[in-house]
């Protein structure tokens, strides 16, 4: 039941991850930091042998180390080199690869209809911005903010959607949805 708990608490997360990322370009840090210590709860709660947590680790730092270089180069941006390191950490080496490989055909289909239908993709995300206007819940403190940190612009990938999608069979497939 706990380790059920901690796996829907983080697929919630992703989830909401999707959305804000799309309509604001933002991945939160408290969101990143949050899979990764829903991580560790599920690592203890489930009794995870240590090698299988320091290789979990492993991935995650690793995954850390390639998404900040990608971000140096302007390829992603800080929030998805976060996020992408956060999953990993539920991945864990053996499922690293499949990992960035449906996060990778994820970011195809979230890329192909921004490149194909720029215009109409720019208009869905200002309506969609419009109507839930621009203040999220805060994580955590029930208060909200205005997001104002990445003001996003329309040519921007919203890559959190590829990774969050990614990592859902990862976080829920061991619990048995």
């Amino acid at each position: 039941m706990t380790i059920t708990l901690i796996s829907g608490l983080a697929a919630a997360l992703l989830i909401w991850t999707m959305l804000t990322d799309f309509l604001y370009a933002v991945i939160p840090n408290t969101v990143s930091a949050s899979i990764a210590m829903l991580f560790v709860a599920f690592a203890v709660a489930s009794g995870m042998p240590w090698a299988t947590w320091m290789a979990a680790m492993g991935a995650g730092g690793a995954m850390l180390a390639a998404g900040f270089a990608l971000f140096a180069l302007g390829v992603i941006g800080g929030g998805d080199a976060k996020l992408l390191a956060a999953t990993a950490l539920w991945a864990g080496w053996a499922g690293l690869p499949n990992l960035l490989i449906t996060m990778g055909l994820f970011g195809g289909l979230v890329t192909l209809p921004i490149i194909l239908s720029h215009e109409r993709f720019a208009h869905s995300r200002r309506l969609a911005r419009s109507a839930l206007g621009h203040r999220v819940a805060r994580l955590g403190t029930g208060r909200s903010v205005e997001i104002t940190a990445a003001q996003p612009t329309d040519r921007m990938i919203p890559y959190g959607i590829a990774i969050s999608a990614a990592a859902l069979p990862v976080i829920l497939v061991p619990i048995g949805f």
